[in-house]
């Protein structure tokens, strides 16, 4: 990313950092929104997120890019379509003598 962009490891440190920060702190609206709407909707949206934010970043060639190619439409969308809730569906799906062992594959997958 450093030599495509030539934005330098500075530059795009600062967008996996806000990508880390957003990551965290969106989890809690994506328990609601999964509420809502469904989880297969939420898995549909986050790796749609996670493909279009990975896929701009290195058509970007401001520091602004990055940010919101990596940091928020990448990073949402992994917490969308993340291990977390994977898991939690997997739980609804298997018996419950089986659910240690379906977080357990979706954790190590992840």
């Amino acid at each position: 990313m450093n030599t495509s962009t030539g934005l330098g490891v500075g530059r795009i440190s600062l967008a996996f950092a806000f990508g880390q920060l957003w990551w965290g702190s969106t989890q809690p609206f994506r328990g609601t929104v999964d509420e809502r709407i469904g989880t297969g909707r939420v898995i549909f949206v986050g790796v749609l997120l996670a493909v279009i934010g990975t896929g701009s970043t290195l058509l970007m060639t401001s520091t602004t890019g990055p940010i919101f190619g990596i940091g928020v439409f990448a990073a949402g969308g992994a917490g969308m379509a993340g291990p977390s809730v994977l898991m939690a569906a997997s739980t609804r799906l298997v018996p419950a003598d089986k659910r240690g062992l379906s977080t357990g594959i979706v954790n190590a997958g992840g």
